[in-house]
């Protein structure tokens, strides 16, 4: 896809997308969709570059209907919750408790739940966890040596470490028996300040870049969902903002409304006359019993436009068609929150299906890495079994009943990295299980 593109964007940008594409972080889903967005705007209409210009700074590119006359910037931009999580690193500090507890062998005994605290100000939650900079201070202090330290010299007992984090009281609890942790936090990707926000913050920075171009020209902001709560969710609590409402107030601002001494609506003045829209492409997931993969995944379109006056105009239908170009956009094979993971185990793992009865004893699928990572070494078999203990279980069953291992196929899951390896038992003379045994006397 990038090849296709690659005449229209000009090669220094395809050499940026594809160096961002070598990563494994955010930057990566960015530069994904980019490339899609483009793509997808070429499938609708005609492209190109801005020809006076060869650099990653500039407008991504100018959109022509084949429809509607006249011609549009537009400027392509990833969404992510990525500040969001700087300022509470829950997840941050979540993966360096599981890190610590398996580093001292504490899941061998129990596991460490956790109950994280909050206080509120007015950009939205802080939540009672350290900043990343200060991870360092807080897990070497002595308070938490000492917590893990009680741990190891007493596993199977309770123990609690309680403590304050940015004004927030919050606990780390071991729990013996289990090794799975667990606990909760406040939702903090939530958005609560129409002014200062992610969201706002981008805008500006499009709106300077659109001015930077040069370019006399109507200008449309596509947003895409990399991993945005507050673009991807269609529920709104008390107290949150929605996505829709910043843009508006970004673009058009709002009325000042006094009613004697009151103030009933604080005024906004507009802050773009070069933005006439933004699109907003967002991504679902809606699992069900028939709907699995990337077909139950699905990309939504909405239209924002400026409310307010422009430096140029653009005719409703061309705002329409842009953001109708989602429709071009290739199966969504992972989620951007998925695809940012890493797992220490293959995606299958821990999953099995188990059917007994039918046309066979029983049949049995699993993760195919998981198996191969048994027989590599890298899973001990011991752990194996008891991640899997119902399956061995039931395989033991059968075989006692006389069943044995009669066939073995391979699964493939194309969306997946992972496979499922499939094991077929059927039922057998009891006397071929024992003819490789010695007889008695």
């Amino acid at each position: 896809m990038l090849g296709h593109i690659e005449p229209v964007i000009g090669q220094t940008r395809s050499h940026d997308l594809r160096s961002r594409l070598q990563k494994s972080d955010a930057g990566a889903i960015a530069a994904e969709w980019e490339i899609a967005a483009i793509h997808c705007l070429g499938q609708e209409g005609k492209i190109r570059a801005n020809p006076s210009r060869d650099r990653v700074g500039d407008v991504d590119l100018i959109y022509t209907s084949h429809n509607v006359p006249g011609e549009v910037a537009v400027e392509i931009t990833a969404i992510s919750d990525d500040s969001l999580h700087e300022r509470n690193p829950v997840y941050a500090f979540y993966d360096e408790i599981r890190r610590l507890t398996v580093k001292h062998q504490i899941h061998r005994h129990g596991g460490i739940r956790t109950q994280i605290g909050d206080v509120k100000d007015g950009q939205g939650p802080i939540l009672g966890v350290p900043l990343r900079r200060d991870f360092g201070a807080f897990f070497s202090s002595l308070e938490f040596r000492e917590f893990f330290k009680q741990i190891r010299g007493e596993p199977g007992k309770r123990h609690e470490f309680r403590f304050t984090a940015r004004g927030a009281a919050s606990a780390l609890i071991y729990e013996p028996g289990r090794a799975t942790g667990g606990g909760g936090h406040l939702l903090h990707t939530v958005l609560v300040d129409p002014i200062r926000n992610p969201i706002t913050t981008r805008l500006k920075a499009k709106d300077r870049q659109i001015r930077n171009s040069e370019l006399q020209l109507p200008a449309v902001v596509i947003f895409c969902d990399a991993n945005c709560h507050a673009l991807s969710t269609r529920v709104h609590n008390a107290g949150t903002v929605k996505v829709e409402d910043i843009v508006d107030l970004f673009l058009a601002g709002r009325t000042h409304i006094e009613q004697g001494p009151w103030t009933i609506q604080k005024g906004e003045s507009p802050r773009s006359r070069r933005i006439n829209a933004v699109v907003l492409w967002s991504l679902h997931e809606e699992w069900n019993t028939y709907l699995r993969g990337p077909e139950a995944r699905k990309a939504r379109a909405h239209v924002i436009p400026n409310r307010g006056q422009t430096h140029h105009t653009l005719h409703q239908d061309l705002m329409k068609e842009i953001a109708g170009a989602a429709r071009h956009l290739p199966p969504i094979v992972r989620m951007p929150l998925n695809a940012l993971r890493t797992y220490r185990r293959p995606p299958f793992y821990g999953g099995y299906y188990m059917t007994p009865g039918g046309d066979h004893v029983l049949t049995i699928k699993l993760s195919l890495l998981g198996i191969q990572q048994v027989l590599t070494g890298e899973i001990e078999f011991a752990e194996f079994t008891a991640d899997h203990s119902e399956v061995f279980a039931a395989i033991k069953r059968v075989t006692a009943q006389g069943a044995m291992l009669s066939d073995v196929r391979i699964e493939h899951a194309p969306d997946s990295d992972d496979d499922w390896i499939e094991f077929v038992f059927d039922r057998m003379v009891p006397d071929r299980l024992l003819e490789s045994r010695p007889k008695e006397g």
